[in-house]
């Protein structure tokens, strides 16, 4: 009699098995793909424009026109880019490289009468309007100090008010002055709020803010208010107390101020034109004579830390042959650019002779060499503090012109091409080639 046959094997049990195994990891696999993509489209907020691939060298100005004013890029070659959607009447200005060159932000009346923030990715040809809402925004800044989130914040002024710029989001949450004790949590649309906090903080300085900068890595912000009879730059510690921010700090006024932020220290190098007393009813008593206010010079260019106050002043000028603006430090934070001039008094502005090259430091003009001669101004260094590009007239025309920082190979880039103004390097630094 036969053996009865033995039951069937069991080695399916494992192919089995392992088909669960594959498919329960696919499944998780395919979950955790969701969840990232949805957390990546939730950071991106439906913004898939990652910018420019590749900026390193050029330079964005604005090029003027009869009936207007347009951002471009220049290219080292001299070839100059512009956006398609500029139309004869436009008017562009206040443009900022984001701290990775992958992105020109400025502002514009493309869309009507009020001057939005646009974004423009230099590998496509139109940019992107930002704002949307009836308030005009001028004066865009990025911090000057390196820092992980430097991309993502800038500031801009609208209304005379001091606003921030969130990048991803685009809300405008207002800064100077804050209308509720949640300094970044209010919105630009508080006004009253805002008149009666201005003229709380600074309504003793100024009327209107014109330009604001972080400092500091964002614990202070440096800003020119403007004034009857001038301006005076003030600086404000942004850190608060019970929610309100302490008073600001007024240093130096005068017909016209302008200012630069070194990079590496955060100090504030600043050009005054016509100096003024910024408190006129807290003159120096060695300063008032036979009960007439005077004045220890006609223009300076000073230094002033924000944590310990003022560093002594860089250059004076008693009179009016001299005068400086439009002051730029280098990457490194060592040298400081200035555009030097006669002040005619009679317009209260600077007739450009040379741009000047110095020692950023507390009395450097004794170190001072002239880098350009000329009607030449706008002067902006490379990020690797290598090259100076700068705006000169001559020739019926105002070209951009590259030097080097010890004076050589001076070029004129655009050649006739049109008149440019404010130019910019683009952050970016080149690619090292393997």
């Amino acid at each position: 009699m036969s053996k009865p046959s033995s039951s069937p094997s069991s080695s399916s049990q494992p192919k089995i098995s392992q088909k669960l195994i594959l498919r329960t990891a696919v499944f998780l696999f395919a979950l955790a793909g969701l969840f990232y993509g949805f957390r990546y489209l939730k950071d991106k907020a439906g913004d898939f424009n990652s910018g420019s691939s590749n900026t390193a060298g050029d330079i964005a100005a604005i090029q003027e026109e009869n009936d207007g004013a347009k951002l471009v890029i220049i290219h080292p070659d001299g070839t100059v880019i512009g956006t398609k959607s500029w139309a004869s009447g436009n008017t562009d200005r206040d443009l900022a490289w984001a701290p990775s060159g992958r992105f020109i932000y400025f502002t514009s009346d493309r869309d009507g009468q009020t001057y939005h923030i646009y974004r423009w990715n230099p590998d496509q040809d139109d940019p992107e309007v930002q704002t949307g809402d009836k308030r005009a925004r001028s004066s865009l800044t990025f911090p000057a100090e390196a820092s992980s989130d430097a991309d993502e914040r800038c500031l801009n002024v609208s209304g005379g008010y001091v606003q921030a710029f969130d990048l991803k989001t685009k809300a405008t949450p207002a800064v100077l002055p804050p209308v509720t004790q949640e300094i970044t949590q209010s919105t630009s649309e508080d006004s009253g709020g805002m008149e009666a906090g201005f003229d709380v903080m600074f309504g003793g300085l100024g009327t209107a803010f014109r330009y604001a900068r972080y400092c500091k890595g964002g614990a202070y912000i440096a800003a020119i208010l403007e004034r009857e009879g001038g301006e005076v730059l003030i600086l404000q510690k942004m850190q608060s107390t019970d929610g309100k921010l302490s008073h600001p700090i007024p240093v130096a006024a005068g017909d016209h101020v302008e200012f630069d932020v070194n990079p590496k220290d955060g100090t504030v190098v600043y050009t005054v034109e016509n100096f003024k007393w910024p408190d006129p009813e807290h003159v120096p008593a060695q300063f008032i004579k036979n009960n007439q206010v005077t004045y220890p010079y006609r223009h300076v260019v000073g230094i002033a830390d924000p944590d310990a106050g003022p560093q002594g002043p860089v250059v004076i000028s008693k009179d009016d042959k001299a005068a400086f603006e439009q002051p730029a430090i280098s990457p490194d934070g060592s040298t400081l650019l200035l555009v030097e001039g006669p002040y005619d008094a009679s317009t209260s502005e600077i007739k450009p002779v040379a741009i000047l090259t110095l020692p950023c430091k507390p009395g450097g003009i004794a170190a001072q060499s002239r880098l350009v001669e000329g009607q030449a101004t706008d002067p902006c260094w490379s990020p690797d503090g290598e090259t100076i590009a700068f705006t000169m007239f001559g020739g019926g025309h105002r070209d951009l012109y590259t030097i080097t920082k010890t004076g050589t190979d001076q070029k004129n880039v655009t050649n006739g091409k049109g008149d440019f103004s404010h130019p910019a390097f683009s952050p970016a630094m080149p690619t090292a080639k393997s």
